[in-house]
């Protein structure tokens, strides 16, 4: 990787883990209201995640080129899924289950999604969001 290209990190709350993104910025963002990312932030935040997302608006997401490496906590990061069938494999820091990537099988390995308002992603993505997902599944 070239030293002076800029990167983007993503950290869990704690600061013990945290990844390195190649890319300066997200392939592309989106706040999703589907069912799937509203309980991994739900079960995130049972398990102990500090930080917390409003469970009255869409999720922010924020994809990112599946070009990334572990800059610290390799040992704290595991792959968990939702349930069991459940296509998302979500890297979460076990310090503190900050969600710090997931992919699933549509994203063709091309991209990974990261939650910014449960993990420490700098720079932050963009503002407003590129679209709007899955709207029909919101409560």
């Amino acid at each position: 990787a070239d030293g002076n290209r800029m990167a983007t990190s993503v950290s869990c709350a704690c600061g013990n883990a945290r990844l390195r993104f190649h890319s300066p910025a997200p392939a592309f963002t989106g706040e999703c209201c589907c069912e799937d990312c509203r309980q991994a932030c739900e079960w995130a935040e049972t398990m102990g995640c500090k930080a917390k997302v409003s469970h009255s608006d869409p999720t922010l997401l924020a994809y990112y080129q599946n070009d990334v490496c572990v800059e610290a906590g390799r040992e704290r990061l595991r792959a968990f899924r939702l349930r069991e069938g459940g296509e998302s494999v979500r890297i979460v820091a076990t310090c503190c289950y900050s969600p710090m990537c997931t992919d699933h099988p549509a994203y063709l390995k091309r991209v990974v999604l990261t939650f910014p308002q449960l993990s420490v992603v700098g720079p932050p993505p963009a503002t407003p969001p590129d679209m709007l997902m899955v709207k029909q599944e919101w409560p």
